[in-house]
């Protein structure tokens, strides 16, 4: 603990120093001030827990120091010291806080008490403020837990009580719309595997935009792991433009592309996984080869007819490619593949990930019945990860030389 003794008499100081019992009472550093200027100052850069001050200084007195450390130094303890048994200094200490009282010249034993009772209010509330700041911080934590928790539920039509749509400053309304912004392995790498921070993060970004339009909500889609999921309740003309700006303050702030895609307007509460069900089909409908610098997506924008191959339809042709006993015999079937992806220009997310799928469970059925052994992968999601560029754009040449 600090004790700053303040006074424009020097001789005062050495005694209040000299008579102080500092070490008895956990005190480590006794420092001085000639003038309430100087006192500010060395408050701001110590922050003693106990002040002495007189009260008749020059410029800024006891009565306006007392007053600034109320309103800055909230916590410290102060204790008055003045040659003058004056009940306005009195009043005016204890109407700033001020935790005693003391006469010059100063007593021995009156100032050690003083200090005792200072040393142990400043203790125990000190105490309090660490309860009080630590309850402060859980919540601060936990809310977040039971935001994403409780419009999970909403989502999946548990309806909620009007008081826990306000606390999210969820507006009721009588239309709704429900974007989804994707949160793929390749972003979650990017914040070193830490998938809660990761949804933090992204999470500050959209609420802190959404707050400033005043139009929806978003959260962490407990349902699926990918996902954050936005509510919005009004001025669905501009959610276009809106999305793109999410899109966009993602990208610089955090370095990160995350996938968007824009549902349907519908006109209740219980409709709202009927929009989440278009914005899901737009976005795993989306091509992951496109070239633009916003991926956002809606039911426009995306290929619905795209033809979705199957990688089991090659099956008797891979049996036959491994019964030669070659690898290169595989090769072809593999490129006949890839040549039809190529041939549409257009890569769905849908498509990539039943391919990969498919490619895991025929890789190891097949590598199991020649005996090989092989590691089994952490699932499409994770492999696919690491085949997205900065930009979000699917590297197919990348993944077809790993899988060739």
């Amino acid at each position: 603990m600090k004790v700053l003794i303040v006074d424009d008499e020097e001789h005062v100081r050495e005694g209040i120093k000299l008579l102080g019992q500092w070490e008895e009472h956990e005190i480590t550093d006794v420092i001085e001030a000639d003038s309430g200027e100087q006192a500010i100052a060395l408050i701001e850069d110590h922050g003693p827990e106990i002040i002495f001050t007189d009260m008749k200084m020059p410029n800024i007195d006891g009565i306006a120091l007392l007053e600034w450390i109320k309103e800055n130094s909230p916590s410290s303890k102060t204790i008055v010291v003045t040659g003058y048994d004056d009940y306005h200094y009195m009043r005016k200490a204890i109407h700033f806080g001020s935790t005693d009282y003391i006469l010059k010249p100063v007593d021995p034993s009156i100032l050690n008490d003083t200090l005792i009772r200072a040393v142990t209010q400043w203790k125990k509330e000190e105490e309090s403020r660490k309860v009080h700041n630590s309850s402060y911080r859980l919540i601060n934590e936990m809310k977040p837990i039971y935001r994403d928790r409780k419009l999970t539920q909403l989502m999946n039509n548990y309806l909620l009580n009007q008081s826990i749509y306000e606390e999210f400053g969820f507006h009721l309304s009588r239309e709704y719309e429900v974007g989804i912004v994707r949160v793929d392995e390749a972003i979650i790498r990017s914040f070193g595997g830490d998938r809660d921070l990761a949804y933090f993060s992204i999470l500050n970004v959209i609420n802190e935009i959404l707050m400033t339009e005043e139009n929806g909500v978003a959260f962490r889609y407990l349902s699926n792991k990918w996902e954050i999921i936005i509510i919005f309740w009004n001025d669905f003309e501009s959610i276009s433009s809106l999305l793109t700006a999410l899109y966009t303050a993602i990208r610089r702030t955090l370095d990160v592309s995350c996938r968007i895609a824009r549902g349907c307007k519908v006109s209740s509460i219980d409709q709202l996984m009927k929009s989440y069900g278009h914005a899901k089909k737009s976005l795993l409908l989306s091509n992951v080869l496109d070239q633009n610098k916003v991926k956002v997506y809606s039911e426009q924008d995306v290929l619905a007819s795209a033809l979705l191959i199957n990688m089991m339809d090659y099956n008797s042709k891979i049996e036959e490619a491994l019964q030669v006993g070659k690898f290169e015999a595989f090769l072809p079937v593999f490129n006949e593949i890839i040549t039809a992806f190529e041939a549409q220009n257009y890569l769905s997310l849908k498509q990539i990930l039943h391919f990969e799928q498919e490619y895991q469970v025929l890789s190891q059925h097949w590598l199991k019945r020649y005996h090989i052994p092989y590691t089994v992968n952490n699932g499409p999601e994770y492999v696919l990860s690491f085949f997205y560029n900065q930009d979000g754009q699917f590297q197919l040449a990348k993944y077809v030389e790993k899988e060739a």
